[in-house]
């Protein structure tokens, strides 16, 4: 199973597997070997659910980068970032859903 899982780290780009690859193999390892102490049923699990975790993610990052290149000093991410017209936006939209429900409020404050 961690031969196939590893296999898949092939999915990401070069760059990207250049940079996170080898830390992206040691999590993996040991996050099965953790898998693998608890029983069979885990360990599987696991390794399915780290393959479609790594299919998605490979996928995604070819589509999409999101990593700086080294080499050329290119960043790859596309703007993530919020403007202050966002922020609030999203600010007043909050308060209103909150003004909504009272009892929600009060206890999240109370929280």
């Amino acid at each position: 199973m961690t031969s196939l899982l590893l296999f898949l780290l092939r999915l990401y780009p070069p760059g990207f597997r250049q940079q996170f690859g080898e830390d992206m193999r040691e999590q993996i390892l040991t996050d099965y070997a953790r898998a693998s102490a608890r029983g069979l049923l885990h360990a599987v699990a696991f390794g399915l659910a780290t393959a479609v975790d790594l299919v998605r993610t490979g996928a995604v990052e070819r589509m999409d980068p999101t990593w700086v290149d080294d080499d050329t000093g290119t960043n790859h991410t596309r703007g993530t970032g919020m403007t202050m017209s966002e922020w609030i936006r999203d600010l007043k939209h909050a308060v209103r859903a909150l003004l909504r429900v009272p009892g929600f409020t009060a206890a999240a404050v109370g929280t």
